[in-house]
């Protein structure tokens, strides 16, 4: 599976668990975004991640690898500290919830290959 599909799953993932907590949830609104933002926060950098691995697809490096890593895993902190910053009626349950399933994508992707 390349790095563009796993995003895409993850996007989809994302839009299936808001949908969900947006449903289901006792605070419909409110729980939705907050899954869609924790997803966000994953799929957003894993995209840069993905777009700086096609782009340097006839070069490849570790040295390359480890700083798109890096900028990753920042970026993620980054938009999570934003998140719960901007977003006054953020719940923290469909965020998180969001975001781990969103992560666990990749691993499903590495059953399937």
């Amino acid at each position: 599976m390349t790095p563009g599909k796993v995003v895409l799953a993850q996007v989809v993932v994302t839009l299936l668990s808001a949908l969900a907590w947006a449903v289901f949830a006792r605070e419909h609104a409110p729980s939705g975004w907050s899954a869609f933002f924790g997803g966000m926060v994953c799929f957003v950098p894993s995209g840069f991640f993905a777009l700086r691995l096609w782009m340097s697809r006839g070069q490849p490096s570790v040295g390359g690898l480890v700083a798109g890593e890096a900028i990753k895993v920042f970026g993620t902190v980054a938009l999570f500290v934003l998140v719960v910053v901007l977003y006054r009626d953020l719940r923290w349950v469909p965020m998180l919830v969001t975001f781990l399933l969103a992560l666990k994508t990749y691993w499903v992707a590495l059953a399937i290959r």
